[in-house]
C-alpha cells in the first residue's frame, strides 16, 4: 500500500504547507535569514518533499485507553509527525543544513546524481542524521489497482567509502508503490562523502519533474554549491 503521513488536523497542516511556501518566497532558503534576492516559488512537490523530509517518528499512538506500538512507514503514522523546526534551516533556532532539487527533470531509463559531504567537526550543525527526500506528480492509477504508480522513479543514497546502498521508506530495495520515497542515514561521520541517486526506472513519457530536498550536516559554501532550481 502506499505510504501517507499521520497528518495534524487538516488546519494545521495546511498552515505548515503555506509557512514551507513562504519561507521560500521570502528568501529564506538557503541561509535560513530573509533575503529577498534569494527568493523563489516553490513547487508543491517541493512543499511536500520539505514536510516529509523532517518527519519525526513516534513510538506510539494514543487510541483512547490503548496506547498502539508504531515505527516509520507503517499504516499508522506513515513518514512521521510533521516537524518544521526539522525540515528547513532557520538561524538562530536550529543547526540544519538543506539542500533542494525542484522542478527537475530526469529522462527515462536516465538518472541524475549529486555528491554531497558530511561536515561535522566544526560546524555550527547539529543534525545527527542525513536525509534526502524525492517527491513527483503522478498520474491517477486505474480504478481497483494494486501496482498504481504509473511513472516510477527509485531514489537511492550510497556511501562512497563503502559502496553500501541506502533505500527508501525502510526498505531493504526499491520502492515501486510510492512517488514518494526517503532515504534517512543515521550517524554518518565526519568527512564521509555521498551520492544521491534519482533515477528514471519506468516512465510513460520521455521524462518525469520532481523535487528533492537534502538535510544533516551537508558542507556548503555558498549559493553555487546549490543543487539547482530549474
Amino acid at each position: 500500500r502506499r505510504h501517507e503521513p499521520l497528518a495534524p488536523p487538516p488546519p494545521a497542516a495546511a498552515g505548515a504547507a503555506a509557512l514551507v511556501r513562504q519561507y521560500f518566497m521570502d528568501g529564506f532558503y538557503p541561509s535560513g535569514m530573509r533575503n529577498e534576492s534569494h527568493a523563489l516559488t516553490p513547487s508543491g512537490t517541493l512543499v511536500k518533499a520539505v514536510m516529509l523530509n523532517g518527519g519525526r517518528e513516534m513510538s506510539k499512538i494514543d487510541n483512547g485507553r490503548v496506547q498502539t506500538d508504531t515505527s516509520y512507514y507503517d499504516s499508522a503514522q506513515g513518514f512521521g509527525r510533521v516537524s518544521l523546526i526539522h525540515s528547513l534551516p532557520l538561524r538562530g533556532e536550529n543547526f540544519i543544513n538543506a539542500r533542494i532539487a525542484d522542478r527537475v527533470s530526469v529522462v527515462d531509463r536516465g538518472s541524475d546524481s549529486y555528491e554531497v559531504t558530511v561536515q561535522t567537526e566544526g560546524n555550527a550543525c547539529s543534525e545527527r542524521e542525513l536525509r534526502a527526500t524525492l517527491v513527483w506528480a503522478d498520474k491517477a492509477g486505474s480504478p481497483g489497482c494494486t501496482r498504481c504508480l504509473i511513472n516510477d522513479l527509485d531514489l537511492t543514497v550510497t556511501d562512497s567509502a563503502t559502496g553500501k546502498i541506502h533505500h527508501p521508506n525502510g526498505r531493504s530495495g526499491k520502492d515501486s508503490l510510492n512517488n514518494v520515497e526517503r532515504v534517512v542515514v543515521p550517524n554518518p561521520p565526519d568527512g564521509a562523502n555521498y551520492t544521491v541517486t534519482v533515477k528514471a526506472a519506468s516512465l510513460d513519457r520521455r521524462e518525469q519533474f520532481y523535487s528533492l530536498v537534502i538535510t544533516g550536516c551537508v558542507r556548503y559554501e555558498g549559493d553555487d554549491a546549490d543543487l539547482g532550481v530549474a
